[in-house]
């Protein structure tokens, strides 16, 4: 399929809903890379990287188990403890068709592709589980809870609220905070209890018994 990013090797429309919850968590904690290096006898090789870490051990499997199985691939997850001593979990991947086809959905984290908006209704919970499970939480204090979605980039947030709202997700309005780091974050509280009857839902364990006793406290 031509588009405006290159040649695909292959139709998008086919390939995007087995991998939504991949594009979604790759949008959130993943990221590409195309670079020169040399090798030991100073030949000039290039890398396509695709990568994805955090903290969330079922995030990532599921991220390269829904690889492994589409692109008939046997990568592995590695794990290995960051400067505070936390155990995180990554999938590295070194493959020009697999980069190529993430560069379409993640390049710059502008914004969310057209194709995303036309997936059916489970490919598009699959795929905000994706992102949610990286980029999204929800929280509890006080007895009330909260989730909440932020990123760097305004047109990205706005498209994932649209994406929400079509999906009959009640978003609200988009804040602007300061993060710990000084960075200006663009934030969208949704509504829990049209997140959930929309279908929405977390993936990763931690926050799926979270959104259940938020459930347990309501009924």
């Amino acid at each position: 399929m031509d588009n405006q990013h290159g040649n695909l090797p292959y139709n998008l429309e086919q390939v995007i809903e087995p991998m939504a919850y991949t594009i979604g968590a790759l949008l959130g904690d993943g990221s590409i890379h195309h670079y020169v290096s040399k090798n030991k006898e100073g030949k000039l090789y290039e890398n396509h990287t695709v990568c994805i870490s955090n903290m969330d051990k079922e995030c990532v499997e599921r991220v390269c188990g829904e690889i492994n199985i589409f692109c008939d691939k046997n990568y592995v997850v590695t794990d290995y403890h960051n400067g505070n001593g936390t155990t995180m979990y990554r999938l590295a991947i070194n493959n020009k068709e697999i980069f190529t086809f993430f560069h379409y959905f993640i390049l710059n984290k502008l914004f969310l592709a057209d194709e995303i908006f036309r997936m059916s209704k489970s490919g598009q919970l699959d795929f905000l589980a994706g992102l949610f499970d990286t980029d999204g939480c929800i929280t509890q204090s006080s007895g009330y809870y909260r989730i909440s979605y932020a990123a760097r980039i305004r047109t990205l947030v706005e498209d994932v609220a649209r994406l929400m709202q079509k999906l009959g997700v009640k978003v609200g309005k988009i804040y602007e905070q300061v993060s710990g780091y000084g960075t200006t974050m663009y934030v969208i509280k949704p509504n829990i209890r049209s997140f959930i009857d929309a279908g929405c839902y977390f993936y990763i364990l931690r926050k799926v018994n979270r959104l259940y006793d938020y459930m347990s406290s309501v009924r």
